[in-house]
């Protein structure tokens, strides 16, 4: 073949993650998706996963994997998002991967660096660690080194390239206008050819050599221009038919070996341009009707070296943001004190960051002391270890508070506090210094309030315990919670007051485990509740609930013991703002007075309440259903029920643990959170649970008995699939 193209998604932006509580926040923007993480999920990537293909009844009869006719590339921290929140789509992104390298020789992913930062506004050493981290963390999730590496900006510059080849990677893709002159391979000076975007040739691959190592070389691609502005621009993603042709006008009238390539951010198909992805699949597959398979850049390098050598025209200096310029002195501090601690107790300090991406896919304590193990002057003590393990956090924090593009840099300003507050636990004194460029009212209104550590972590678990929507002690903590209770005994007392309202307290014992610094600590927290959202709660050195307290709760006034408490432990007590903003919200959506003053819709939020724990603490989500399923009469939107995805979230498990089992009371389960959903008007994830369908349907539906097909297709039907997609059996696979 001739011609072929390569169409690439680079999904970009990495999920903003709390860095105090690792989880994200909620975002109103993202509605009806509690974030836009979420929302690029079910509109974006997952479609790229799952391409739905219909019937003839506009039933979906099978799913196509997209990502296997496409180039791709996702951040590490979108990669770690999707293993641990998304995990179907996470299997797919890798199954693409290994189809495309099966096919082709090459496979279709692409590695990006750590972080969203341009390359070029970093230093030198920031970039090595930047494009080391990407790398490593592509190793370890697909099981192969990455030839080529996806720019998070759209410059690039000689030091940017020697940092690619000096860790081995074989090619990149760069805008035409980057392209300076070139010349034949091997030819001499004299031969150098000035050349301009407009007559430019972007349909081959151009060598770019190394000044820096002899011999060494880069592979550069740059792709078409007009191509990538029609697709971000949607101009070309009207329908599948429209750009198969406008792929087509973009080959040369000749018989040449040509690749007519484009890329863009993975988010705006299906962000940007609704159903984006389902209208590249329907134009791939017309290409490769006409003989234009869909190829990836390196199995195209392997049929067709770069003919032609490039030099890259010399780029006008990255203006670097103001916001990121007030960083850089508290940057080079916290490298400062990295360096002068960590150089007493490891071989190299660099090296062992550059390294650290072992620990950030694998953080066991098995690993982490095999890692310092290898690097240490001698053996540690645990607290020595803790605090190197801590020192190499403190720099990752450091990375990704470089990488904010937003206005203002809000996500950047968080990374900067929580490395702040790392360097100041390890006995370090760096701090920004913000004043005077607007970011330090920014700092005062969002950042610092929001900060939480060990102590302020006690607060909020307490009051979730208090009011019975807690999780309770885990044994382990939940992936991608940062804090979590290890154990908790609680006393509550209630009493009522005058006009049907209830007074209560509580007084706690518990240990709160940090499971980013491994540590612990133990803490009593006396919770006092006034009125349904005047809640206080004081976080104490442990210790046993004073006896005479009880008493003088139940003497009342409720007035006068919240006084005696503040007598006792002072007013620095906390609040419902403790709470993180999405549990907050939550809570703030059961406990808020009713404008109508309803009690029947106040009891069943209560009883919405006192499921939610139910489930959170014994995983019984039979009082949550039933509730669900007469949300319509109490008078409650069914998506403004406070933890509606937990109801989300228990009817996808049901999907799941129908379809590990098979068993029909799981079916019925499954069935009747769809039909309790309907009839409340919840909104489900439709395609979330379409979409582990089509995965066991497709994949695992030969290995199951008929008994098992004939209970699948119910459930295929009512979400909308083929039938036809369980109906016959295959090869089961080995």
């Amino acid at each position: 073949m001739t011609k072929s193209v390569c169409l690439h998604a680079a999904f970009l932006r990495s999920p903003r993650e709390n860095p105090w509580t690792g989880g994200l926040d909620p975002e109103d923007s993202a509605y009806p998706y509690p974030d836009w993480t979420s929302r690029a999920h079910a509109e974006s990537v997952g479609p790229f996963a799952f391409d739905p293909l219909l019937d003839a009844h506009g039933r979906v009869r099978r799913s196509a994997n997209l990502l296997a006719s496409l180039s791709f590339s996702f951040s590490p921290l979108w990669l770690a998002w999707l293993e641990r929140c998304r995990p179907g789509t996470y299997a797919r992104v890798l199954a693409a991967d290994r189809d495309s390298l099966s096919r082709l020789g090459r496979g279709n992913a692409l590695a990006q660096p750590y972080g969203d930062a341009p390359l070029t506004r970093l230093a030198p050493r920031e970039q090595r660690t930047a494009v080391r981290w990407g790398r490593s963390d592509f190793r370890q999730r697909f099981g192969r080194a990455p030839e080529g590496l996806w720019l998070p900006g759209p410059e690039a510059d000689e030091e940017v390239l020697e940092a690619l080849v000096a860790e081995g990677f074989s090619f990149t893709v760069l805008p035409a206008a980057r392209a300076g002159r070139v010349r034949a391979v091997g030819g001499a000076g004299a031969d150098w050819r000035e050349v301009r975007p407009e007559t430019f040739n972007p349909t081959r691959p151009y060598r770019w050599l190394s000044r820096r190592t002899p011999g060494a070389e880069l592979a550069l691609f740059f792709p078409h221009e007009l191509l990538g502005a029609a697709l971000a621009s949607g101009k070309a993603l009207r329908d599948g038919e429209a750009l198969r042709r406008s792929v087509q006008a973009r080959f040369l009238p000749d018989e040449s070996t040509q690749l007519v390539h484009a890329g863009n951010p993975g988010e705006i198909y299906g962000l940007d341009v609704k159903g984006a992805p389902a209208v590249l699949g329907a134009a791939l597959r017309g290409l490769e009707a006409a003989g234009i398979p869909a190829v990836n850049y390196a199995a195209f390098l392997d049929r067709f070296p770069p003919p032609q050598e490039v030099e890259l025209r010399a780029a006008a200096p990255d203006q670097e943001p103001a916001w990121l310029a007030a960083l850089r002195p508290f940057a080079e501090s916290l490298d400062a004190f990295f360096a002068e601690r960590l150089a007493a107790w490891l071989k190299d300090p660099w090296q062992a960051r550059d390294d650290y991406a072992e620990l950030l896919a694998d953080p066991s304590a098995r690993q982490a002391d095999g890692f310092l193990a290898r690097r240490s002057l001698r053996h540690l003590k645990p607290a020595e270890a803790r605090q190197a393990l801590r020192l190499l956090e403190l720099q990752r924090r450091r990375l990704l508070m470089l990488s904010d593009g937003d206005a203002p840099p809000v996500q950047a300003l968080r990374q900067a506090c929580r490395a702040a507050e790392l360097c100041a636990a390890l006995g370090g004194g760096a701090a920004p210094d913000l004043a005077g460029t607007g970011l330090d009212k920014v700092w005062a209104r969002e950042i610092a309030p929001a900060a939480v550590d060990l102590r302020r972590a006690a607060a909020p678990l307490g009051l979730l315990e208090h009011l019975g929507v807690g999780g309770g002690p885990l044994p382990e903590p939940r992936s991608g919670e940062r804090f979590s209770l290890k154990d908790c005994a609680a006393r509550r007392q209630t009493a009522p007051l005058p006009g049907g309202r209830d007074a209560s307290w509580s007084w706690l014992r518990l240990t709160v485990r940090d499971g980013e610094s491994r540590e612990r600590v133990r803490a009593a927290v006396c919770v006092h509740q006034l009125e349904r959202l005047d809640l206080a709660a004081w976080v104490l050195p442990p210790q046993d609930e004073p006896a005479e307290l009880a008493a003088a709760f139940a003497a009342g006034p409720a007035e006068q013991f919240r006084a005696e408490l503040c007598r006792r432990f002072g007013n620095d007590f906390f609040t419902l703002d403790a709470l993180a903003g999405g549990e907050r919200l939550q809570v703030l959506r059961w406990l808020m007075p009713d404008p109508s003053g309803s009690q029947p819709r106040r009891k069943f939020l209560d009883e919405w309440a006192a499921a939610v724990g139910a489930l959170r603490r014994r995983g019984e989500d039979g009082a949550l259903l039933g509730l669900l399923a007469r949300c319509r009469e109490s008078g409650v939107p069914p998506d403004q029920l406070p933890w509606a995805a937990l109801a989300r979230d228990e009817a996808a498990a049901a999907l799941d643990d129908f379809l590990d089992t098979g068993a029909r009371p799981e079916l019925d389960r499954v069935l009747a959170w769809l039909a309790a959903a309907e009839r409340s008007g919840l909104h489900l994830d439709l395609f979330s649970l379409r979409s582990r369908l089509l995965v066991w349907l497709e994949d695992l539906a030969p290995c199951a008995d008929a008994a098992q097909r004939d209970l699948v297709r119910s459930l295929a039907e009512r979400l909308g699939l083929s039938p036809s997609l369980s109906s016959s059996p295959e090869a089961c696979p080995q």
